[in-house]
């Protein structure tokens, strides 16, 4: 390459990086909500080490050790994660030219190669169907899509197997860092070893390498699908339906009506030339998918916005083919032409081009817009919490996927991914004191409707800061700082109460207490005012069978405590009567046994004979309320929930205590 040419190739890369990095012109962090949960992953693998590959799911670790690597890079010159994040886009798309670039040089020519560059700086990108201003797992993977398409088209062409053993190698890395991209090319790799049936048969021994690619084809199955056993579940594991917001986009106005024809006679050229058919399979299936989504709703192996994405990137060098070509033809046109009419209808085909696809560029959907996740102000007060110690913390839903990449410990109690909870967490910031509490204890408890829950994903201990633009004047609560739009709060919670709830008022509810949290022994006590002859307070369930687990309820003047192992019955019953719509303060412990108190007096003490089982589907539940059709329910206030057993003198301070408020 000479000089010229070098010069020329260095001026377009950097005008490539310019115009990928101008979103961040104006905002210097990460853009999508997948680049701030990459981050804060990238965090927790330093933090836990090999811990975190046991316990978390391997969908797109490759990706987060990517940004792992990068961080400890640039670590060394004292720089942040968060700060640089902003040029990533720009240098992978510098990546991406240039294994283009030297690709198509080799098949083609410079000029070929550089004319693809015009395709590349034109993709439209925004948050639905992502693309080249973010760096996230599908932009990481087009490196090695390209490596591997290139490569399996050169192997075959030069008869040389051995150029195999780098593609088995891209795609094991591959399926670590996307793994809808690799499912895909894999399928692309499969059809195009079938077209070329002969290589494959004259090189089988080259192919028994390919057996290494079982590993990450697993690992993806088995986290993808449920269970191998239903076979209806397992394929419906790799269908993918409408997300939200769907938007259904025109791909040929997306990518640009020019480009779009371009490269379909880029597909001709290199068809009739016998070229590139890695990605004429690879355009094919991807344009193909794209069609018939709006018809049936469904895309196979990928999700039908990964497939825009996937489409325009097998468009471009095909599009860059077909604009070679066309300058052929138009060159031949205006051979007899002077040189000035030469040049300016050349320069007016390339403006017409660029200026087609910046029109059709420019008109997007406002749901598509980008957005600044987070502001200055919002960043100050998370830095202002990375200086206190390690805690899990609330605040508002937008902030929250923010806190672990910018505190670099701390851990959000909500992020913008539980978007649903958003109604519940404006009810804490604008509710009371005692509200809130209940809040903070349960998590995510839901105090609007029957059903009280935790969130047992995250098996999280209870909240210990709390960020809010309103003060929060509770007992619970501690200022440590006040910023220009926030206050940051420690909370004064006790890490012994698994559960806490003031009052219910619908007929019935559940609770659903995470297995991390509930120990061998506990205390469950509440004031219940009961509807005789008989009713349920509360039922409880271990393991995954209604009969493994106990129920208190009222038998006719009695609180009756039930429970059983699935084959053995056993009960007992309090010694004392109780009053018809009258409080009562009932409480339950056990350490092996169960013991009943009624207004803070035991009444029995029994041997539970059996350990509860807290395995399959990790969660002790509990049925607060009705449990029998008629009549209607206890009146129940004040429930709560302690991870240890309380003793008699304990448990009569609670209730001499709560006596006064009754």
């Amino acid at each position: 390459m000479d000089k010229k040419r070098g010069l020329l190739l260095i001026s377009l890369l950097v005008l490539m990086a310019i115009s990928t990095y101008l979103p961040h012109f104006s905002y210097k962090l990460p853009y999508h909500l997948d680049e701030w949960d990459h981050i804060a992953k990238s965090i927790r693998i330093q933090e836990q080490g090999i811990s975190y590959f046991t316990n978390n799911t391997p969908i797109e670790i490759g990706f987060d050790l990517i940004l792992l690597i990068i961080s400890k890079i640039i670590s060394i010159f004292g720089l942040d994660m968060v700060n640089i994040y902003q040029f990533l886009p720009a240098i992978n798309i510098i990546i991406i030219s240039l294994i283009l670039f030297f690709q198509l040089k080799k098949e083609y020519n410079y000029w070929l190669a550089i004319s693809s560059f015009l395709f590349i700086i034109l993709l439209p990108s925004n948050v639905n169907i992502l693309g080249i201003w973010f760096y996230i797992p599908i932009m990481a993977g087009i490196p090695l899509i390209y490596l591997i398409l290139f490569n399996i088209d050169s192997a075959v062409k030069e008869d040389n197997p051995k150029k195999l053993y780098p593609i088995i190698v891209y795609l094991f890395l591959l399926a670590f860092i996307h793994q809808s991209s690799f499912i895909l090319i894999l399928l692309i790799i499969c059809i195009y070893l079938v077209i070329n049936k002969e290589f494959l048969m004259e090189n089988k021994k080259y192919f028994y390498s390919f057996s290494l690619l079982i590993i990450p084809a697993l690992i993806t199955i088995i986290h993808l699908t449920d269970s191998f056993q239903d076979i209806s579940n397992f394929f419906s594991s790799f269908i993918w339906g409408p997300i939200s917001p769907q938007i259904n986009y025109n791909i040929i106005y997306l990518y640009g009506t020019i480009g779009f024809i371009l490269s379909l006679i880029g597909f001709y050229k290199s068809f009739k030339n016998k070229k590139l058919l890695a990605f004429r399979i690879y355009y094919s299936i991807c344009l193909i998918s794209i069609l018939i989504f709006p018809l049936i709703e469904k895309s196979i192996f990928s999700a039908y916005q990964r497939y825009i994405y996937h489409f325009m990137f097998a468009a471009i060098p095909l599009s860059a083919i077909g604009l070679y070509h066309s300058f052929k033809w138009l060159k031949n046109k205006t051979n007899n032409m002077n040189k000035l009419l030469k040049y300016t209808i050349t320069t007016l085909f390339i403006l017409f081009i660029a200026i087609s696809s910046i029109y059709q560029y420019s008109d997007f959907k406002s749901k598509t817009i980008l957005y600044e996740v987070i502001d200055s102000d919002e960043i100050d007060t998370l830095n202002y919490l990375s200086d206190y110690p390690y805690g899990v913390v609330l605040a508002p839903i937008d902030m929250g996927i923010a806190v672990k990449p910018i505190t670099k410990k701390h851990e959000p109690a909500l992020t913008f991914f539980d978007w649903k909870k958003t109604e519940n967490l404006t009810y804490f910031y604008n509710t009371n004191c005692d509200e809130k509490e209940e809040y903070l204890y349960n998590e995510n408890l839901l105090p609007d409707i029957s059903e009280h829950h935790f969130n047992s994903k995250y098996n999280r201990d209870n909240i210990d800061y709390i960020i809010s633009e309103n003060q929060i004047d509770c007992n619970f609560t501690q200022l440590l700082e006040k910023t220009e739009s926030y206050y940051i709060y420690k909370t004064k919670l006790d890490k012994n109460i698994l559960l806490k709830i003031n009052k219910f008022e619908e007929k019935d509810n559940i609770i659903i207490i995470p297995s991390s949290k509930l120990s061998d022994n506990f205390t469950l006590y509440a004031w219940v005012k009961p509807n005789l002859p008989t009713s349920g307070i509360i039922k409880s369930i271990y393991g995954d069978g209604y009969n493994n687990g106990w129920m208190i309820y009222t038998d006719k003047e009695y609180i009756r405590l039930n429970w059983g192992d699935g084959e053995n019955k056993y009960y007992l019953l309090s010694k004392e009567k109780v009053k018809d719509n009258s409080f009562i303060f009932v409480a339950l412990t056990y350490n092996g046994d169960f013991n009943l108190y009624i207004d803070g007096k035991i009444q029995q003490t029994q041997p539970a004979k059996f350990e509860y089982e807290k395995i399959n589907l990790g969660l002790a539940k509990a049925r607060v309320g009705r449990i029998f059709d008629k009549p209607a329910p206890h009146e129940i206030i004040n429930l709560n929930m302690i991870n240890r057993p309380l003793n008699e003198e304990e448990i009569k301070k609670i209730y001499e205590k709560g006596k006064i408020n009754q």
